[in-house]
């Protein structure tokens, strides 16, 4: 079985190959910079209402605070993204904000035996550490999730996604040594008007330790979010998050999206808020710094000690600090640290409910 020496061992591995990798053979050619330069970027994309790299426990299509969008992602939410040589600007006030759920140009392709191309985006693995303490509850999680897209339903996206948890500890109550998440979410976007916009998704999940297989391990989760532009800086965002947790079965997805310059925003959007800047870069790639809150956990069906069959939720808050940096070719990595507290462990029998003590986090992702 795998343990935390190996997982991290893996992950510097991974972090320093992938780096030189995209250094050395993603590098902007000479024909390229003198097409683009001087070149610049949009700040990273980011879920606001889940965070585009999954929580804690893949926080459930729970919190499903995860997952495509910008401002709302698993279930998703809405991103902006820029083409390598364009300047970043201001988004324009369209709802939801830039396209971050369409086939980019630099999409991976391939045709179908009808001829139809479906193009593969938002490629996202990450890795995320909560320390626990000598006898106290710590888990480390590796998540995948990609989206695929039909070149003939360009606002509709298909998103498959795999998570695993490690628990270990605590003593104070029996938790499984590992947690699962497969899910599968639908999700289409589209415009009302020049100012109104909105996403609508719906994520068939499976929650489970693979020993409990009950229907309690499936949960359906979904979003409805609308989006307001006022202005070429400000807009809103209005809508529900349904995460299908027996703690917090939903969301309100309520927030605002101020873009002073073209290096400032500001994602004030519940429940992962966020202020991103860009810190400096060079024609290859740029360096984005920020601070947000998120909201993690989720719900999984789980066999107890005495072999009973029971649901476990998990919560909690964090304030994390992050840096991203971004390639010309649409390449990104992660490297974030977080506080997180006002952790609870709740089981639906009510039987060995935990409150952890706070603790740290430390996330790695890459994605493109």
């Amino acid at each position: 079985m795998f343990r935390l020496p190996h997982i991290l061992a893996f992950v510097a591995i991974f972090g320093v190959s992938a780096q030189f990798a995209a250094a050395q053979y993603y590098a902007p050619t000479a024909e390229t910079q003198s097409q683009h330069s001087p070149v610049t970027l949009l700040p990273p994309e980011y879920d606001a209402v889940f965070p585009h790299t999954p929580n804690t426990f893949e926080t459930q299509a729970t919190a499903e605070l995860t997952q495509p969008s910008q401002f709302v992602t698993p279930a998703g939410g809405v991103t902006g993204a820029s083409p390598y040589g364009r300047s970043p600007a201001p988004v324009p006030p369209l709802a939801p904000p830039p396209e971050r759920f369409s086939p980019p140009a630099n999409g991976v392709t391939s045709m179908s035996a009808d001829g139809t191309f479906l193009s593969a985006r938002d490629l996202n693995a990450s890795y995320t550490f909560i320390s626990g303490q000598i006898g106290d509850f710590g888990l480390d999680t590796f998540d995948l999730q990609g989206a695929v897209f039909a070149k003939c339903f360009p606002k509709f996206s298909i998103t498959p996604g795999f998570g695993v948890s490690w628990l270990e500890g605590p003593q104070q109550t029996d938790v499984p040594a590992q947690l699962y998440s497969a899910r599968l979410q639908f999700a289409y976007r589209d415009q009302i008007n020049r100012q109104v916009g909105y996403e609508l998704a719906a994520t068939p999940s499976l929650f489970s330790d693979f020993n409990n297989m009950s229907s309690d391990a499936f949960r359906l989760s979904g979003r409805a979010i609308a989006f307001i532009g006022f202005s070429l800086q400000f807009r809103i965002a209005l809508g529900v998050v349904y995460l299908d947790r027996d703690d917090v079965p939903v969301l309100p997805a309520v927030g605002v999206i101020y873009i002073p310059n073209e290096w400032l925003r500001y994602e004030l959007v519940f429940p992962r808020p966020r202020i991103i800047g860009r810190l400096g870069g060079t024609p290859g790639h740029e360096w984005w710094g920020y601070v947000a809150g998120e909201f993690g956990g989720g719900s999984w069906a789980v066999e107890r000690a005495s072999g009973a069959d029971d649901t476990m939720s998990y919560r909690d808050y964090r304030l994390v600090l992050g840096l991203e940096k971004t390639w010309a070719n649409g390449w990104k990595s992660q490297y974030e640290l977080g506080y997180v507290f006002g952790r609870d462990i709740e089981y639906n029998s009510g039987i060995g409910d935990y409150s952890p003590d706070s603790s740290l986090m430390f996330r790695i992702a890459f994605s493109k």
